[in-house]
């Protein structure tokens, strides 16, 4: 089940899941914009929640569904191996002014693989192709340095 088989058409929380693991969990689902069925993986509003977290933090997920969040690095997996996923990435600054990126074939791989960008498809929006350089590199954590750079960057920012 995900936030596409939802029957409510309102916006709010539902569990949701795939046939494997991990089992049903609670997620936000945006069901009255852009035609609905939508799971947000991360939502960051105010700064309320630190980011600054761990591998294992990062792969299970962290923070509340209703507010700010990080759904898991592994639900993400399960969800884009077994189904055909567009990524939406939505900003809005403290002046109102919104952005948007949405891809039209979102998937990463397994933890064994470093949960890396696997595809996005094909870039619409106003916020710029941004992460197209991403594709093919592994998930960082401050723990986890994973990245092409001598430094760590996870780690330098926080996040």
């Amino acid at each position: 089940r995900s936030c596409k088989t939802v029957l409510a058409k309102v916006n709010g929380k539902y569990y949701i899941g795939t046939e494997e693991k991990p089992a049903p969990f609670e997620a936000f689902c945006i069901q009255e914009q852009l035609g609905g069925g939508w799971m947000v993986i991360q939502y960051r509003s105010n700064g309320a929640l630190d980011f600054n977290r761990n591998w294992t933090e990062y792969r299970n997920g962290f923070g509340e569904v209703d507010g700010e969040h990080w759904i898991g690095l592994e639900k993400i997996y399960q969800f884009t191996k077994k189904l055909k996923c567009e990524l939406l990435v939505e900003m809005k600054d403290f002046n109102g002014s919104y952005k948007y990126a949405r891809y039209n074939a979102f998937a990463i791989g397994s933890e064994a693989e470093g949960y890396y960008l696997k595809t996005l498809g094909t870039y619409n929006g106003t916020a710029g192709d941004s992460l197209k350089n991403q594709v093919g590199f592994k998930f960082s954590t401050p723990d986890r340095d994973n990245d092409a750079s001598d430094n760590n960057c996870a780690q330098g920012n926080k996040g």
